[in-house]
């Protein structure tokens, strides 16, 4: 079996992948190296990563980097002793949970086994052990902890899941079947309310891009609008302007807010501005305004992004089918001079 690196190479180097490869580190202190090549011996057909140290300032660096399973700390060392480095290792929130198994070469007497097991040993073994013993007993811990990480990254994929099953229901809220009926105005206005409700957002608006005359304008408004009605705002000209010739999605600030014109943007500390983009063009802009307590993040404009895509597709239905309600009406009128 291929040999662990030293101590010294382990402070010096990346964290080893063990999830990569399946195996759990067991990490070995003991201050004097053939107790530590013994170990190595009886413990390598456990098939695990072997960490080996010589003192408890060695094993404190390496757990700073390293996960393992188990710790087996001899008791008597040089300098910072077995059981001030257990104290140690248990008052760290990252380690406190690694099992300890002592290790000494003397017969203790009942008050020594007590501390030991105060200070957080979950085992106490005498050398000369029983190579077979001292096997099993670490194999119980590399199961234990094979079967904590599994727990866990069962439970991170059901939180993953359940945060992507979220955000669908989101952007089906934002845009669902029911909004295609809608008549422009109408459903902008509706897609508006469901997106501040659902972001909880002070204020929102949604401003139509006209090609013809290369500008903004605003359409539809939640709370009290940034913009007022007859407000327009060039193509490329502010913040606004600026975000809709770029076609890009941003998060403005109460320092980039304060161009923009309206008494309530001094109230807005964070804006999230998409484009609304569908069928190879730009339809505008939507946005929504929070005050300090709120306060957006980046999730929530990436959430908002998505959004806009449906809402640029809906937005696209409802101009469609006036113009071709009246091609149809066109077609369909007989003609005068027949």
């Amino acid at each position: 079996m291929a040999t662990e690196p030293s101590a010294g190479t382990l402070t010096d180097a990346p964290p080893a992948a063990a999830a990569d490869d399946g195996r759990v580190g067991i990490l070995l202190v003991d201050d004097f190296p053939e107790n530590l090549i013994a170990l190595r011996a009886v413990l390598e057909p456990l098939g695990q990563r072997l960490l080996s140290t010589e003192s408890g300032e060695q094993a404190l660096r390496v757990l700073l980097r390293e996960d393992v399973a188990v710790i087996l700390l001899d008791v008597r060392m040089a300098g910072m002793d077995g059981l001030e480095t257990a104290r140690i290792i248990r008052s760290r929130p990252r380690t406190r949970h690694i099992p300890i198994i002592f290790l000494t070469a003397e017969a203790s007497d009942v008050s020594d086994i007590s501390l030991a097991y105060a200070t957080g040993a979950v085992d106490y073994v005498v050398k000369p052990f029983a190579p077979d013993v001292l096997r099993a007993k670490v194999s119980v811990f590399v199961e234990l902890s094979r079967e904590r990480a599994e727990r866990v990254r069962q439970s991170r994929a059901r939180a993953q899941a359940e945060a992507v099953a979220a955000t669908v229901r989101k952007l089906q809220i934002v845009s669902d079947a029911a909004l295609a009926h809608l008549e422009l105005d109408e459903l902008l206005a509706e897609i508006l309310e469901r997106a501040a409700t659902l972001f909880d957002a002070d204020t929102g608006g949604v401003l139509l891009y006209d090609e013809d005359d290369q500008a903004l304008s605003l359409r539809a408004s939640y709370g009290e609008p940034l913009l007022g009605d007859g407000d327009r705002i060039g193509f490329g000209e502010g913040p606004l302007g600026r975000l809709a010739s770029e076609c890009r999605p941003e998060m403005l600030t109460a320092a980039e807010l304060g161009r923009l014109d309206g008494s309530s943007s001094r109230a807005i500390d964070s804006l999230l501005v998409v484009p609304l983009l569908g069928a190879g063009r730009l339809f505008g802009l939507l946005y929504l305004g929070a005050r300090r307590e709120r306060q957006f993040v980046a999730e929530d404009l990436e959430l908002l992004a998505l959004a806009a895509e449906r809402v640029a597709l809906a937005i696209d239905h409802a101009q469609r089918t006036p113009r071709e309600l009246a091609l149809t009406a066109g077609r369909s009128r007989p003609n005068a001079l027949a």
